[in-house]
Parts: structure tokens; sequence; C-alpha cells
């Protein structure tokens, strides 16, 4: 009797056993790895505004600094969107709250929270005008051509590295030196924009782009060429003076390109801030 007793003691036991066992959550390996990629872009947004951060700093320029505020705003929104969008993945993978982690938890908020981008006077949010250009003008030689070129840059919501990007969008009047021939080109240039420090102590950039000679003498129109230059800029007579030093290619498709080099010096006014 005492031996059937016992045995159904250990059956019990036994049975009784997995329902009291308590199972830890696993997480599923998908939702896992999809976490650990989201914490990935998160580190990698912070690290591109903290770029853009100490470019605020150095900046001078009025507009400069409009498009760098332009694209923390643009990272910010970013990096709210993808922490509320893992924030239920965070909450079913984290393990349960503990006495020393809520003590951690504390003195890492008594530490101070993370500073913020806007958080300094001059990089306080202030309304801006959806769209901001800059109108301005060159004189020189644009591939060995005697230009006048008038242009209007468009900044664009892209960080490349340092550089924040600007479109430019330039057109006007060129004249051979030796055969006389006139062209108007249509030039459309990407221009990447870098802080004082970068290549030369003064705010300069590099750009690039096609021209296209929508005209020349006798009515005919012309073929895609290109040019790459660099240049440097700063603040005088109430807007941007700047130069620019390169090379371009000018190809009529009836005649031999022309091939030079390029120097231009302009003036620049920016509107809509």
């Amino acid at each position: 009797m005492r031996g059937q007793l016992c045995v159904g003691l250990i059956l019990l036991l036994l049975l009784a056993g997995p329902g009291l066992a308590q199972k830890k959550p696993v997480a599923k390996p998908a939702v896992k790895a999809s976490f650990t990629k989201a914490q990935a872009g998160i580190k990698q947004l912070q690290k591109q505004i903290s770029v853009l951060k100490a470019r605020l700093a150095k900046a001078k320029k009025k507009q400069l600094k409009a498009d760098i505020l332009d694209k923390i705003d643009l990272l910010q929104a970013k990096l709210a969107k993808l922490k509320a969008k893992i924030a239920p993945q965070k909450k079913s993978l984290q393990k349960p709250i503990t006495r020393r982690a809520a003590t951690d938890a504390l003195a890492s908020l008594e530490a101070g929270p993370e500073e913020q981008v806007h958080s300094s006077p001059e990089a306080e949010v202030k309304p801006r005008s959806r769209f901001r250009h800059e109108v301005g003008v060159t004189y020189g030689f644009f591939a060995g051509l005697t230009s006048v070129l008038g242009e209007v840059r468009v900044p664009l919501r892209i960080v490349f590295g340092p550089a924040t990007v600007n479109f430019r969008l330039a057109t006007g009047l060129a004249q051979g030196r030796v055969d006389g021939r006139r062209f108007v080109p249509v030039n459309l240039d990407l221009i990447f924009s870098f802080p004082p420090g970068w290549f030369t102590g003064v705010e300069n950039y590099l750009g690039c782009g096609l021209n296209y000679v929508a005209l020349t003498s006798g009515m005919k129109q012309g073929t895609v060429g290109g040019e790459v230059y660099y240049g440097v800029e700063s603040e005088g007579f109430g807007g941007t003076v700047y130069g620019e030093l390169g090379y371009a290619i000018v190809q009529t498709g009836f005649s031999p390109s022309y091939k030079g080099m390029t120097v231009l010096l302009g003036y620049r006014l920016t509107f809509g801030n």
C-alpha cells in the first residue's frame, strides 16, 4: 500500500512538473534580426546627425546653416520614426526589470538626456521657406570660351559625408576667341559644398555636370558636353562672392569640340530665407 502511494505521488509530480516550470519568453529569430537591423540604422542616423552638428558649429553663412538645419530636421524625423517602429519589438525582447536594472536606468537619467540638436540658440528650429534658392551671374572663361552665365542654385535634402548637395542650372552666352562662333550652353550640375577645413580653410565646393549647346551661330543646335570644377566662396557685398576653376568640353556636333579651362568669377543672392 505504501509502495503504491509512493508510485502515485511520483507520477503526479511528473505530470505537474511541466506546468509548474516557468517558461522564459523566447524571441523569434525574425523579430530579433529586424530589431538588430533597426538598431544599426539608429546608430547610423545618430552618427550623421553628429557630423552635421559639427558642420553647423563651423558654418558662417546663413544659407549654409539653413541647409544644414533642414537636413538635421530630416534625419531627426527619420530617427523618431525608426524608434517608434521598433518600440513594440524592444518591449517584447526586453528582460524583466530587476532591481539592478532599475538602479542603472535611474543613474542614466540622472546623468542627463541625450543632447538635442536644437538645444543651442543658433540651432533653434525657425520657420524656413520650403523653396530656398540662390540666383547669380558669372563672368570669365568656360571651356576656353569667353562667357557670361546666369545661374540658379537649389539646395537638395541630401547629405554626402561631410558635404551638402546643391543643384545648379546655368545658361548664358559664350563666344570663341578665334573663330568668333557664339554659343548658348545650358548646364546642369551637382555641387558638393564642404565646410572650412576641407581642402582649404574657407567654404569650398566641388562641382560636376553636363552641358548642352541649345543654340550656336547659324541657329544650329549642338550636343552634350561636360564640366568639372572646384570653387571657393565667401560672404560679400550683401550676398556671396565666389570663384571657380576647372575644365569643360563644349560640343557642337558639326565642328571640333571646344575644350579648355574654366575660370569664372561670380556673385549671387539668396532668396526664400
